[in-house]
């Protein structure tokens, strides 16, 4: 009796196992002539002095009748940078790199040609193109020239041993159905990838989840907004969508009526989930968030207001004198901080850092507004130089 609830018990098991791995998984994908995507690819030093982002179109030019697949590769766009042994940071853009930027004609594009089986196995990549050869620049703000540094082609940036190894997980998972890996850890290389799908002829399948319960709805709040796709509350509040996120991009919910609207936003990965909970009619006082995306959007909450209140939009430099705005802006620094460092070991240092560097700017925006607005009044002791160093 007891070997046969044992059994029972071992067979619900892997049932309810196998259950939860399907629902990590998409349908499989068969490719047809014709059909492409694209793809965002980053690259990092594991030491975090290099990030190299890439925007790679894939498309399959041919299937031949054994299942093999022929697809085209181009890197679409290189935004590139680095710290040199001085710890400068230089940085490179094959869109508009701006000591290029009138450029007559655009630069040349990487292109490979690569043969997978019906698996998604790489057999064979041939490049296509020659190397682009371009240099990284440090930006001098004191001059607004350019410095260009040493020259690169892009077969040493982005290798085609590294292009072939990302491409191989990136077909495989869409035949196979499977979900992406979040990190690739590249073979005889100190460098991890990432690669996110952004676009494509086909439905894309989806890599995160965003679900919860609104009570108090109405049926006019039967609408829910995330990230441009629309998809309807239960009866009783509740919802639940799959999603298809970037890296560490921003993602805008949208909920309510026209004129009473609410809105959130939070940095969603892959495999990230986020429960949302609240009462309609106080949303703000009660929304609160769980799953492994919840510290997140905590962030993103607390911040919120503090963007909101130091940004040219909305705060009312033009009613203060200057002894009043620079310490309105430094109390709004302060606040920012300590939210900063709340969350600090609880989002990642990367989320941290965009959130710094987009503080900057709002602060700094407003600051060039109320100088604009208040040209006949003082003047703060401060070099032009020392200001415009919180752009970087």
């Amino acid at each position: 009796m007891k070997k046969k609830k044992l059994l029972s018990l071992g067979v619900t098991l892997l049932l309810g196992l196998s259950q939860l791995f399907a629902q990590n998984q998409s349908p499989p994908l068969t490719f047809k002539s014709g059909d492409w995507f694209e793809t965002g690819i980053r690259i990092r030093n594991a030491s975090r002095n290099s990030d190299y982002n890439f925007n790679v179109r894939y498309e399959v030019s041919d299937k031949m009748s054994n299942g093999n697949l022929v697809l085209k590769v181009t890197i679409e766009r290189m935004q590139l940078k680095y710290a040199d042994a001085e710890n400068n940071w230089l940085g490179y853009d094959s869109y508009y790199p701006r000591y290029l930027e009138n450029r007559k004609k655009n630069l040349t594009k990487q292109i490979y040609e690569t043969t997978a089986d019906s698996n998604g196995k790489i057999l064979k990549l041939t490049t296509l193109s020659a190397a682009q050869k371009f240099n990284f620049s440090l930006i001098n703000v004191k001059t607004n020239a350019s410095t260009p540094k040493e020259e690169f082609s892009s077969e040493s940036i982005f290798p085609a041993v590294q292009v072939k190894s990302i491409s191989e997980t990136i077909i495989g998972s869409l035949i196979s159905g499977k979900a992406m890996p979040k990190t690739l850890y590249l073979s005889n290389s100190s460098n991890i990838a990432n690669a996110v799908l952004k676009t494509a002829s086909f439905k894309l399948p989806t890599n995160a989840v965003i679900k919860g319960h609104i009570t108090n709805i109405t049926p006019i709040d039967t609408i829910y907004e995330f990230d441009r796709k629309i998809f309807k509350f239960n009866k009783d509040g509740s919802f639940n969508a799959d999603v298809l996120v970037g890296l560490t991009t921003r993602q805008l919910w949208v909920m309510g009526q026209f004129d009473d609207y609410k809105t959130f936003s939070v940095y969603l990965e892959p495999f990230d989930t986020l429960i949302v909970k609240a009462d309609r009619l106080d949303f703000d006082n009660t929304v609160t968030f769980s799953g492994n995306a919840a510290a997140k959007a905590g962030l993103a909450k607390e911040l919120t207001p503090i963007y909101n209140s130091q940004w040219v939009n909305e705060s009312k430099y033009r009613d203060k004198s200057l002894a009043e705005f620079l310490s309105f802006q430094k109390k709004g620094q302060k606040e920012f901080d300590d939210i900063i460092n709340k969350y600090t070991n609880r989002v990642s240092s990367e989320i941290l850092d965009k959130n710094i560097i987009n503080f900057k700017y709002a602060q700094a925006g407003t600051k060039l507004q109320f100088f604009s607005y208040n040209r006949s009044g003082l003047k703060p002791k401060m070099s032009l130089d020392e200001f415009l160093e919180i752009f970087l």
